[in-house]
């Protein structure tokens, strides 16, 4: 998988402290298929911890989410949760 360098720069951007410090924190990078990036974004934010980072890449399709690793599996879950197809409706 080809990672391009405005995603690996945020990584390694939300992976230390203001002190510059390594966090023992997990980094993980969610790639949203079907669901809206805004909605999914708002969903995590809310969910973060104080220290807690997430991140949209409108470029990608992507979010980045930086936290504590049990912090982040929760939002991994709402995160496929929520990136499902949109049910249509056939009007004829």
């Amino acid at each position: 998988m080809k990672i391009s360098l405005t995603i690996l720069f945020m990584i390694l951007f939300l992976s230390f402290n203001a002190f510059g410090e390594a966090a023992e924190r997990e980094t993980r990078v969610f790639n949203a298929a079907h669901g809206d990036l805004e909605g999914l974004h708002q969903a995590l934010v809310h969910m973060a911890s104080d220290d807690g980072k997430v991140s949209v890449l409108r470029d990608s399709n992507s979010i980045i989410v930086v936290d504590h690793p049990e912090n982040v599996i929760r939002m991994e879950g709402v995160f496929k949760t929520l990136d499902v197809p949109k049910k249509e409706v056939l009007i004829k």
